[in-house]
């Protein structure tokens, strides 16, 4: 089974990151997550190797952070984006420019900032408007349910897929919980969101696929991506931070079992 760490990121890759400090003030925790992930969330389901040629905006209605991006290769932003929120995490969440590079040669940015502040001086242009923007809480509908929380179906007319989430045990920090979304997010990104998902283990994060027959996993990296995406905002928007259990579910048949944890008592990160 993969790893946690498996966060493959060539050596040729370099992300620099610039904190823009003067004339700004840090941004909320919750909103620089929530949107941050949305933005992987959609990056992680695109062709890695696909382009962004013209500046792309994401945000989030009420959490007043956007984040924007263009890039030669889509992976590239992933990478820059998965990079930048450690490094922001651990700075304050400050607004920053994450400028990538591939062997020397400029492949792109991603900007995250205020929205109010994403203007001509971290960016080029910004052509698109909040209103073109899929909303990962829309696409990943919410309804509660007596034993924890559950989406909705993906598309009608395809299989019918819910994401059951059950809070219990210790609490676990918003830190914990969005870093450990977006490393699976990367490193499903890197497969694919089509290719099967043998499974995940850590000491704090385990995601097991059930098995058809023949031994192959009814889960694909989509389903993963998905899963950690609806967990983190479900937790936001019911403004709960535990450890949880994580169900998949297709068609009425659970596909995959995960678990959370958190391995250093309550309050650590």
């Amino acid at each position: 089974m993969t790893t946690l760490s498996t966060v493959n990121i060539p050596m040729e890759f370099r992300c620099t990151t610039e904190f823009l400090r003067r004339g700004y003030r840090p941004m909320n925790e919750i909103a620089f997550y929530i949107n941050t992930l949305l933005a992987m969330y959609d990056l992680s389901l695109l062709p890695q190797q696909s382009t962004l040629p013209d500046w792309k905006l994401w945000e989030l209605p009420n959490y007043g952070v956007r984040v924007a991006a263009k890039t030669t290769q889509i992976r590239y932003a992933v990478w820059g984006l998965w990079q930048g929120v450690q490094r922001d995490a651990d700075a304050g969440f400050w607004p920053m420019a994450l400028k990538m590079s591939w062997s020397g040669t400029a492949v792109g940015q991603v900007n995250v900032a205020p929205r109010q502040s994403l203007s001509s001086n971290i960016t080029d242009e910004l052509a698109l408007s909040a209103s073109d923007i899929p909303s990962v809480l829309q696409a990943l509908a919410l309804n509660t349910t007596t034993s924890g929380f559950e989406s909705s179906p993906d598309n009608l007319g395809a299989p019918h897929f819910q994401y059951n989430i059950t809070p219990n045990g210790r609490q676990i920090t918003v830190k914990h919980l969005f870093q450990t979304a977006f490393a699976t997010l990367v490193a499903s990104a890197e497969q694919g969101p089509s290719t099967p998902f043998p499974g995940w283990i850590s000491d704090d994060f385990t995601f097991v696929p059930v098995l058809d027959a023949r031994g192959r996993s009814l889960m694909v990296y989509g389903n993963l991506i998905k899963a950690m995406t609806y967990l983190a905002t479900t937790a936001v928007e019911h403004h709960y931070f535990n450890e949880v259990d994580i169900e998949v579910v297709r068609d009425g048949v659970a596909i995959g079992h995960g678990r959370l944890r958190n391995p250093r008592g309550v309050g650590s990160e």
